[in-house]
């Protein structure tokens, strides 16, 4: 399954990153949900938009935080992806830019802005439902953003359509800003930042009455790709669904990205070339306790020192 909100790449395969190494986001990410504090974001995430109604009453700007290749365009996909299958959602709207190269006259926020909603008309176009005099109201006002994104809202409630608007990679923090505080009922903006505290980006972020903010980090996932690598290409290959749950319950107690990682190549091991089954978990954490066990014997009592 490829990824809905992704574009293909040049060589007509989903584009990569360290999520994107799975082929179907939904069925693998499972297995390495521990890694980077990711699973703790995503439920972070996750109350930020329940009740997904509160949609429909304020806009939502999604801010995801971290150093280079830790995952956060795959992150703010999978969180898109979430909304725009939210079973709640009737009419969900994708608008993709994230690997968008800006054109040449997008030197500031409100041509940045309007350059976007030009590329926004373009997609609804093809919409079902969606009629000229829609477009052009868009695009009638499309030179003052701030103007031309309330055309917008207008648009998504007639069609009781939510906007999922992934934005531009590379643009600066302070144009976030400006999108955010454009921001309408039925937006939700996605965005990603380099390594910051998101306490500190919320800090500087402020609060506005048109938009609510989620600052979302993650953080320990570089450094570890070309091990998730090998595993994927060398042991998850054909696992079905009850094997993966498996594996991603015994994997649940270890939050540690290299211990994570580690036993997944000792859970990986006791398998062998067979199927994953409740008996081989079960040898696999008898292993485990014995491992735990001998490396207590190791331990000096508490108080005395080893001599």
């Amino acid at each position: 399954m490829s990824n809905p909100i992704l574009p293909d790449g040049p060589d007509g395969m989903p584009w990569d990153g360290p999520l994107l190494m799975f082929h179907d986001l939904v069925d693998h990410a499972p297995l390495f949900a521990f890694i980077d504090g990711m699973l703790v974001e995503y439920q972070r995430f996750e109350k930020f938009v329940t009740p997904v109604d509160r949609l429909t009453r304020r806009g939502h700007l999604v801010l995801v935080s971290g150093p280079d290749g830790v995952g956060k365009s795959s992150f703010v996909q999978w969180c898109a992806r979430k909304l725009e299958r939210h079973p709640e959602i009737a009419n969900p709207l994708v608008f993709y830019f994230g690997l968008a190269a800006l054109p040449p006259e997008c030197v500031n926020f409100r041509k940045t802005a309007a350059w976007l909603l030009r590329q926004m008309a373009l997609v609804l176009e093809g919409k079902e439902g969606m009629t000229r005099e829609d477009i052009d109201k868009l695009l009638r006002e499309a030179d003052d953003p701030y103007v031309a994104f309330g055309g917008l809202v207008d648009v998504l409630h007639d069609k009781s359509a939510v906007a999922l608007i992934i934005l531009p990679q590379k643009i600066p923090l302070e144009w976030v800003r400006g999108f955010r505080d454009m921001a309408r009922a039925r937006m939700v903006f996605f965005a990603e930042w380099g390594a910051a505290d998101r306490v500190e980006l919320a800090a500087g972020f402020g609060e506005v009455p048109t938009c609510y903010s989620a600052f979302l980090q993650l953080s320990q996932m570089a450094g570890v790709e070309a091990d998730i690598r090998e595993i994927l290409t060398n042991r998850v290959a054909g696992m079905d669904e009850a094997e993966r749950k498996l594996v991603a319950e015994a994997l649940r107690n270890f939050p540690v990205p290299r211990e994570a990682i580690d036993e997944l190549v000792y859970l990986f091991d006791i398998r062998g070339s067979g199927k994953m089954t409740p008996s081989k978990v079960r040898a696999y954490q008898d292993d485990l306790t014995k491992r735990l066990l001998k490396a207590l014997e190791r331990k000096p009592p508490q108080g005395r020192k080893e001599r």
